[in-house]
């Protein structure tokens, strides 16, 4: 499943040609065989250290770490408007206990991970020490070591760099996230970059767009799928945020995980959806051919 242009479609492995933009990449990725075969090698040593199918970690900011990315989609009846092949993905994912708190079972949905925070830049996922006050974490151990040790997830998806837009220089900013791509993969968890929400001003000029090219590059550069987060959210009404702010917006009923049209109107819903297509790909490509089981 890949999106061309803005329609959702079933399609073959992506071409090789010019390198990506924001503007010009898909919003689910279209892998070449090339990077399909290395996410499996990737995979198969992942397995064999550990990682847990069924199993995804986040690593992000405010916008991953809120009650309305992912969470509701742990539980009860979803709308999945014309969307219900992914409804097996749901399941998938519902069945797979990452960790348990005083006997209270939580999948990758709704458990609450080491690695995303609200405030934090990409210099917090890797400095040692930033989750000292959890009692899972080792008291020098980055967030990102946290989470991959604890979790050992099979995914990874990661989107960092809200809060480091005009804060952090980008070779800085590109430095950071190389390390934690890398981290990731070590680790043989499959690692998924999204680019960021736009951050227009008055002027129009989006500062985020140097980051998301970053964003674009690391992921050509490690052969990791990019997940076009910022395309998405541009072709809804203010771009899917609320106004004069960088956080998805929900519909007035904070209904997130409503997939018709009338929920697609608003960002958070449309990041659900969209996570929910990349890891439908992946898994496909990782479980080829038992496919969604």
């Amino acid at each position: 499943m890949v999106w061309c242009g803005l329609v959702l479609v079933i399609s073959g492995c992506r071409e090789s040609g010019p390198p990506l933009n924001q503007v010009m990449a898909p919003v689910v990725p279209e892998l070449t065989a090339d990077v399909q075969q290395a996410l499996l090698q990737q995979h198969s040593f992942g397995l064999r250290h550990g990682m847990r199918p069924g199993v995804f970690s986040i690593v992000g900011d405010s916008i991953s770490s809120n009650k309305y990315f992912l969470k509701p989609l742990a539980h009860g009846t979803l709308n999945f408007g014309s969307y219900e092949g992914l409804e097996p993905m749901v399941e998938y994912y519902r069945r797979i206990t990452v960790r348990s708190v005083d006997r209270v079972n939580f999948n990758s949905f709704d458990v609450d991970g080491m690695g995303a925070l609200s405030g934090w830049k990409a210099a917090h996922v890797i400095e040692p020490g930033s989750r000292f006050w959890e009692p899972l974490c080792g008291p020098r151990e980055t967030p990102l070591e946290c989470e991959l040790r604890i979790a050992r997830p099979e995914i990874t998806l990661i989107m960092i760099g809200t809060n480091d837009v005009g804060v952090t220089s980008p070779a800085v900013y590109a430095d950071q996230l190389l390390h934690i791509v890398r981290r990731v993969q070590s680790y043989g968890s499959i690692a998924v970059l999204s680019t960021l929400p736009a951050q227009r001003a008055a002027d129009g000029v989006d500062a985020a767009e140097p980051y998301n090219q970053i964003i674009v590059d690391v992921a050509a550069q490690r052969q990791a799928p990019l997940w076009n987060f910022w395309r998405a959210l541009e072709a809804l009404p203010s771009q899917g945020v609320e106004p004069g702010d960088i956080h998805p917006n929900v519909p007035p009923n904070e209904r997130s995980a409503d997939f018709s049209s009338a929920g697609l109107r608003y960002g958070m819903n449309v990041r659900n959806l969209t996570a929910l297509q990349v890891l439908a790909e992946l898994h496909v490509i990782l479980h080829a051919p038992a496919a969604l089981h």
